[in-house]
Parts: structure tokens; C-alpha cells; sequence
């Protein structure tokens, strides 16, 4: 799903491609969960219904300049990319999260972008392990 932050924010610059790399460690996530496909499965579906709302939540955020919103936001975001991974969506929301709190807005347009992307690739390689798990 592309929100089109790419039109948002300072400069009107494009975000990256999506990463082609594994944003997560598989068997890590696995062994967090106890290799409950139902609790992975629910976990994915979860954050695969709150993160769009989360990312267009900061697209408002930005339009209306508002940092508490901004490091709020960002800071849910983090922790729910952090039950699945502390790759590149880790970072950016935190990243994303320190502007916030220090009211500082240079190329948040593109970072809420980016994340919208990387959180993306999240998705499709939670739902490749969905796929996989689902047959043990």
C-alpha cells in the first residue's frame, strides 16, 4: 500500500526502493512466539491492520506540524516493528521519534515515506513466513 508521502514534507524528494533484504531474523521471531503459528499469526495480523493507520497518522502529523504528535506516533510505531524486528523500520522510527522530541523537522517528509516502505517490506516477508509456517 503506498500512502504517497512522497509528495509530503521539505524538498519533495522520492523515497528509496524497498530493501530486497531480510528485515528480520526468522528464527529469532519464531522462538519468541514458541513456534505458536496461531500467536505469530496474530501478532502479524495486528500490526498488519495498525502500522498502515499508525504511517498515515504521521503523514497528518506533518502536514499539520505537530511534534508531540510526531514523536508519539513514531514512538508506537517503534515498538510495534520491535516485536518483529530492530532492522531499518526500527531505526527510522526512531529516528523519526528523536525529531519529535526535539522539534526538529528536516526531511521528516522523506522519513515517514521510507518507513512507509520499510514497513512494507515488513510485511511482505511476515507474510512469506506466514506462508511457510502455516504448512508445519
Amino acid at each position: 500500500m503506498n500512502l504517497g508521502f512522497s509528495q509530503l514534507g521539505d524538498g519533495e524528494r522520492q523515497p528509496p526502493t524497498p530493501i530486497s533484504a531480510v528485515v528480520f531474523d526468522r528464527q529469532v521471531l519464531l522462538e519468541t512466539v514458541g513456534y505458536d503459528n496461531g500467536l505469530l499469526r496474530g501478532l502479524v495480523l495486528l500490526f498488519q491492520e495498525d502500522a498502515p493507520l499508525r504511517v498515515a497518522e504521521l503523514g497528518t502529523t506533518l502536514k499539520r506540524v505537530w511534534s508531540a504528535s510526531l514523536a508519539t506516533t513514531a514512538y508506537a510505531l517503534k515498538g510495534m516493528v520491535s516485536n518483529f524486528a530492530s532492522g531499518p523500520a526500527y531505526k527510522t522510527a526512531s529516528t523519526l521519534e528523536c525529531m519529535g522530541r526535539s522539534c526538529e523537522w528536516t526531511n521528516a517528509g522523506f522519513l515517514i515515506a521510507e518507513l512507509n516502505l520499510q514497513i512494507q517490506q515488513l510485511n511482505t516477508d511476515l507474510n512469506e513466513l506466514l506462508e511457510e509456517t502455516s504448512s508445519l
